[in-house]
């Protein structure tokens, strides 16, 4: 670390947190990690280990590319959670990835009992939302209506849909 200090490659306080993590793990035995952004912007990851001799083996790891899209993860979310429609992302087994909250304040305005959280079905989700009357359901089955959206799902390719919802709106 004296060499890092000279050469001013790092943050004389990202110096003096790295030596307490060295320091700790070697104290108390244990591995330990540090995090760091480099002065060439590279993220490195730092981690001690104890070896059974005693001694301390460091291995540092550029993590630039998971660190970059995980910020580029988060500035999607941020956008997904303000984008100012509903917006739902569903997985291959069309269970839900994400809803934002645009999404669950519709559920809550038009009394859906539904708690919308990863891993809830699209099936599950559009059976609570026919049972709660979101939906203008034709000659009144709802099973027929349930069974015919699902056909519908599982073949789109692509396109566009409208459902009329029992408040006069309608959904695209």
């Amino acid at each position: 670390m004296e060499k890092f200090r000279k050469l001013k490659v790092l943050p004389e306080e990202k110096i003096k947190e790295r030596i307490h993590h060295y320091e700790k793990g070697k104290k108390e035995q244990t591995p330990s990690q540090f995090v760091v952004k480099g002065p060439t912007g590279r993220w490195i990851q730092i981690r001690d280990s104890m070896t059974p001799s005693g001694y301390v083996l460091t291995v540092m790891t550029n993590i630039t590319e998971i660190i970059e899209q995980d910020i580029e993860r988060q500035k999607l979310a941020v956008a997904i959670e303000n984008f100012p429609g509903i917006v739902m992302f569903w997985d291959e087994g069309d269970n839900l990835i994400v809803s934002n909250k645009r999404h669950q304040e519709a559920m809550k305005k038009h009394n859906v009992n539904i708690i919308l959280q990863k891993g809830v079905s699209y099936e599950e989700m559009f059976r609570a939302q026919v049972k709660s009357n979101l939906y203008i359901i034709p000659d009144d089955d709802d099973e027929n209506f349930i069974q015919t959206r699902l056909k519908e799902r599982a073949n789109l390719k692509s396109g566009t849909s409208e459902i009329n919802l029992n408040d006069g709106n309608t959904l695209l």
